[in-house]
């Protein structure tokens, strides 16, 4: 399975501005645009550490193969399957999926997704998914506290130095791979 966020659908940040400035010890007047691409990093950064969406935005899902049976949608929590789609591997043709073709069961914040039959061809399921809290205040404290955390830490390593900060992108069981051969 993969994903995205589709570009330009969140529409509401889960920390402001002001939230961060405030956190960070700056003053209200403080303008950069450093220090949004750092809040925007960090939100990124939390999301994808702890499998959980902030604020609503749409993201693509794509499994390799058509499930046989339930698999979870990423980036909980679930708002609405907006697209699903059957991919032909040998055409790349998209057959739209009603309603009634899948199934959606939530145990708590993970969502699954059903398709009713599965075919008998190699093909692909391709989602689009709105997730996320609706509005910033909703988001639970400990994602927000998170995100100020990380800009933090951001904010006070940078320097005229640049050292990539990979440990929020490592793959450990690449990193094992890589060191046994």
């Amino acid at each position: 399975m993969n994903w995205r966020e589709v570009p330009g659908t969140r529409t509401v940040l889960p920390v402001s501005a002001s939230e961060a400035k405030e956190y960070l010890g700056l003053p209200e007047v403080y303008e950069s645009s450093l220090l949004d691409t750092i809040l925007a990093g960090a939100i990124t950064a939390v999301e994808r550490y702890s499998g959980l969406a902030t604020t609503q935005c749409q993201i693509e899902v794509w499994y390799e193969e058509t499930p046989s049976g339930p698999v979870a949608i990423p980036q909980p929590p679930l708002v609405s399957v907006d697209e699903a789609a059957i991919v032909d591997c040998a055409s790349g043709t998209e057959t739209p999926l009603a309603a009634s073709d899948y199934t959606i069961t939530t145990n708590g914040r993970v969502s699954l997704i059903q398709v009713a039959a599965a075919p008998s061809t190699p093909q692909r399921l391709r989602l689009r998914c709105t997730v996320g809290y609706p509005t910033a205040a909703a988001v639970p404290a400990e994602l927000k506290l998170a995100i100020l955390r990380t800009a933090l830490r951001t904010w006070e390593n940078r320097s005229s130095v640049v050292q990539p900060d990979l440990a929020p992108v490592m793959d450990t069981a690449l990193w094992q791979t890589l060191i046994q051969h």
